[in-house]
């Protein structure tokens, strides 16, 4: 209970900082609407629902298997309920806030995406060798010089932005985030162990409670993939971002818009956007490095158990 309170007082005193982080997406947002390709809003969204809905559904059979199961094995009916008002308080903060970590990840990735797109469509990103007479025959090559020169340089400006609303968030969310992960699949060997455990006990109660446990433990745990996986193509759409601009300049012959990209080049090799919490970067080499400490303390303790025995 003074876990989730504490949560719920970091997140209320930071709430205007998640408010900016929206009003600054919302202007990048129009920017993109500004260069003629906008972010579509509808497959985003239901994609977001799409996640949200199918975790909510599991999260609340879960729990609805759990609170018939404590109404039929605790006899004290005012116990009973105490604990199944004590998860459902605990359940809907938590998940509520992991919500959040998946929106805000799904939002960032799949706009370094959307700006990939863009930069794909305004120029040629191909590897086809070209010879010097052909340059100029090229669909990408629309408009006057400086309006793709500005175009280089409002690419730029998206990709600042990106940058900075990406390190804001690792200041607000990202040391949570990486101790809620940690904390989380901790939880779910603790439980394995807990099952082991009690597997052979002929106490149900106990075996209940221990079954019910792991699988909420890793339901959070399977919850916390997506959002790494999402961080992770933050990483490797800010690398892409570079890879494509190289390609853009490999296929341009005029040298101010060559200088223009070199510079959005500099930019990028200087400051790529990652999801991090301090020097830890959430991907997935953490969370296997993390999974394969776990098992090796779940591997001691049984070791330890069967030592006493």
């Amino acid at each position: 209970m003074f876990g989730t309170c504490g949560v719920i007082m970091i997140y209320a005193w930071n709430w205007k900082s998640v408010i900016r982080v929206l009003q600054e997406i919302h202007q990048i947002d129009l920017k993109f609407q500004l260069m003629k390709h906008p972010v579509d809003f509808t497959t985003h969204r239901q994609h977001i629902l799409l996640g949200s809905g199918l975790s909510l559904f599991l999260h609340q059979s879960i729990l609805l298997f759990y609170n018939i199961n404590t109404t039929k094995h605790i006899e004290d009916q005012t116990v009973s309920w105490q604990m199944i008002l004590g998860q459902i308080y605990f359940n809907i903060v938590y998940f509520s806030i992991v919500c959040l970590f998946f929106c805000m990840s799904y939002i960032m990735s799949f706009r370094f995406v959307h700006l990939n797109q863009t930069l794909k469509l305004r120029f040629d990103t191909s590897n086809g060798d070209r010879q010097g007479f052909l340059l100029g025959e090229n669909s990408h090559r629309g408009g006057s010089l400086q309006e793709r020169i500005r175009a280089v340089q409002k690419i730029a400006n998206i990709y600042h932005q990106l940058t900075e609303i990406t390190f804001q968030l690792n200041g607000q969310f990202a040391d949570v985030l990486a101790l809620n992960i940690v904390v989380m699949l901790m939880f779910s060997v603790f439980n394995i162990f807990a099952l082991l455990k009690v597997y052979a006990s002929d106490d149900s109660r106990t075996l209940m409670f221990s079954v019910f446990n792991l699988c909420g433990g890793l339901f959070y745990s399977l919850m916390f993939l997506p959002i790494v996986g999402l961080s992770q193509m933050v990483s490797k759409e800010s690398k892409l971002t570079g890879v494509l601009l190289h390609k853009a300049m490999n296929n341009e012959s005029n040298g101010a818009l060559i200088r223009s990209m070199m510079l959005f080049s500099r930019q990028i090799r200087n400051r790529s956007a990652i999801i991090a919490s301090r020097n830890i970067v959430i991907d997935w080499p953490f969370i296997f490095q993390t999974i394969a400490v776990l098992v090796s303390y779940l591997v001691i303790l049984l070791q330890f158990d069967a030592a006493i025995r």
